[in-house]
């Protein structure tokens, strides 16, 4: 893990691998809207591992304890997720909405293997503790070699170009979302029957 004495050696290194993708450290999204990203994301997931139980299978999982294929599915939803967001818009609604990003640790933009292992990393028990601490960085940031940055740390307000740029934006990336979400819903139900027929 990170400590604060790290940090002004990270910003002379990230400096010199990248000056032209640069971040300052003073960016890094703080653990406040890390929560508020894990909060929201964490629901939607639940959304949609609930409605491929409750609307494709007419089933309550709550009702009785999760099978291990349950908690196959879930983890595979759990991937998907963040894999395909981060992936493509390289933020998750919940980044979103607390304008946050991923990218690389020297600012470049996150590519697919860091993604993927990001992701990867995410599923590994209790994972979401390695945030405490007097750094907001977890093990799927750190053994990444990700970061997620604030994109708005001063609170500057935008002009009413950018206003409008940014609803047109905003327009785009919910229709696009609600796709993405349909598409891993009947991923997911496709997937589940398949281990149903197989017994698994």
């Amino acid at each position: 893990m990170y400590s604060d004495n790290d940090l002004p050696h990270q910003a002379d290194t990230f400096q010199q691998q990248s000056p032209s993708y640069f971040k300052p450290l003073n960016q890094i999204a703080y653990r406040d809207k890390r929560v508020q990203n894990l909060t929201i994301d964490s629901f939607i997931i639940f959304l949609i591992f609930y409605s491929v139980f409750s609307f494709a299978f007419s089933i309550n999982v709550y009702a009785r304890p999760f099978t291990l294929r349950e908690y196959v599915f879930l983890d595979t939803i759990i991937f998907l997720y963040y894999f395909l967001f981060e992936l493509f818009f390289h933020k998750t609604p919940g980044k979103f909405i607390t304008k946050t990003k991923v990218v690389m640790q020297n600012g470049a933009p996150a590519d697919l293997r860091h993604i993927f292992l990001r992701s990867l990393i995410r599923l590994i028990p209790f994972e979401a503790l390695s945030f405490i601490g007097s750094y907001p960085v977890g093990w799927h940031d750190e053994y990444s070699d990700t970061l997620v940055i604030d994109q708005n740390p001063q609170g500057k307000l935008p002009t009413f170009i950018e206003t409008v740029i940014k609803a047109i934006k905003i327009l785009l990336y919910i229709i696009i979302v609600f796709a993405i979400l349909l598409l891993m819903i009947g991923i997911g139900v496709v997937a589940y029957r398949a281990l149903v027929l197989h017994n698994i």
